[in-house]
């Protein structure tokens, strides 16, 4: 079901968010239950020719409920931190289904990859192949992220896989990465990965990273996995976008011949999720109109920091006229906005507004700036509101601070 209106109320898998909100109170994370299931199936049935091992991107959205549900899918992982190893585990998901990506990963890193014995650890350097060589005591299983210098037509912030980025080495690089493998006892090169980037909404810059990836394969000759990360866009602002079936049209063909494996992480959980947030206040200055909301750039820092849209809904469909106000938090930066210039129907003190399509990267990246805690994370399981993170106390504010002795 997702999120629709229901009698001019907006729910959430058939249950009121109006409701919810009587019983958590505002701001909190609401999570759709059978929107992710919905999504994460579309990947399987979409890729079924080439049976891909999906390894869902922990970074988009870690909640480790959200992470059980996906193990429970059958899901593995991509991971980047030991803390996402941590949950992705915690959470059920074998070792032999999770990835460890990253392109900076520290001694400590490689020797937990190795030792909870994850499927694969893609390379982002030569150094760090040295590395994990040294730190193994059997062969394990290496890719190699190859940066193929493709402008994926994204926020530069996101975008992965230009040249100047950061990620991956260079075809040039590989060749000599390919004679120091081979002199290696412990390393089993047995992928290529690229990632290009997030929020890709074209789909041409995925086929000529595929087609590079499996041109060196063919080249290297001993590679089994084909791995071409993550990144479909979702539409924001209703564009019409490529989806999950016709991004599997386009790929399956290019790595027929070889095992698959994706890193889907927005297109999955992005459009599962919004942000509930209450109306505090109205003002009006002779330049424009603000609506004052409870929640703030700690709770969702993407339009601040990308520039990004989302879709605001009431969770009440009234007959009020329309106003182009600014959606603004209670934190002390003008930069604390949800929208500006937002053309919509007139709010009263007290309504309730849905940040839409805030599943991903949203609660990932919040923080406790002004000493704001952090909200909850709610999902609807079977008709049912549950409490997947609860709200952060004043005490854990605090939980792991420390005044040394003497002041």
């Amino acid at each position: 079901m997702g999120f629709e209106y229901i009698k001019g109320r907006f729910c959430c898998d058939g249950v009121e968010i109006g409701e919810i909100a009587d019983k958590v109170d505002t701001p909190f994370y609401l999570y759709s239950k059978e929107a992710i299931e919905r999504n994460f199936k579309e990947y399987k049935e979409a890729f079924s020719e080439v049976s891909p091992l999906i390894c869902y991107a922990a970074k988009v959205n870690s909640n480790i409920a959200i992470l059980k549900l996906l193990s429970k899918l059958s899901s593995g992982c991509d991971v980047s931190s030991l803390g996402e190893l941590f949950l992705a585990k915690n959470a059920g998901i074998p070792g032999k289904k999770i990835v460890f990506n990253g392109n900076g990963k520290t001694e400590d890193d490689i020797k937990m990859a190795i030792k909870e014995k994850v499927f694969l650890i893609i390379a982002d350097s030569i150094d760090e192949l040295f590395l994990i060589d040294n730190f193994a005591k059997e062969k394990i299983n290496v890719g190699i992220r190859i940066n193929p210098g493709i402008e994926p037509k994204t926020h530069p912030y996101v975008a992965t896989g230009l040249e100047k980025s950061k990620f991956g080495i260079t075809r040039e690089i590989l060749k000599n990465a390919i004679s120091l493998i081979r002199k290696m006892k412990n390393i089993n090169l047995i992928c290529l990965s690229s990632h290009i980037g997030s929020q890709v909404t074209e789909l041409s810059p995925f086929v000529e990273s595929a087609k590079r990836l499996v041109n060196l394969a063919k080249e290297i000759g001993e590679i089994k996995y084909i791995d071409i990360g993550g990144g479909l866009g979702i539409p924001y602002n209703n564009e019409n976008f490529p989806g999950i079936s016709q991004f599997a049209k386009e790929i399956t063909p290019i790595v027929k011949d070889f095992k698959l494996i994706i890193e889907p992480g927005r297109s999955i959980v992005g459009n599962s999720g919004c942000l509930v947030t209450k109306v505090l206040y109205l003002k009006e200055t002779k330049a424009k109109k603000f609506i004052v909301v409870d929640a703030g750039m700690n709770d969702l820092i993407r339009p601040a920091l990308y520039n990004s849209f989302h879709r605001i809904l009431q969770s009440e469909l009234r007959e009020q006229g329309e106003i182009i106000a600014d959606i603004v938090g209670p934190l002390c930066e003008d930069g604390d906005f949800l929208a500006r210039e937002r053309k919509m129907s007139a709010v009263s003190s007290s309504d309730l507004l849905c940040i839409m399509d805030a599943g991903a990267y949203s609660f990932s990246m919040s923080s406790n700036y002004n000493a704001r805690r952090k909200c909850p994370e709610i999902m609807v399981i079977d008709k049912k509101p549950c409490v997947i993170r609860k709200r952060e106390s004043f005490k854990d504010l605090i939980r792991n601070q420390v005044i040394p002795y003497g002041l």
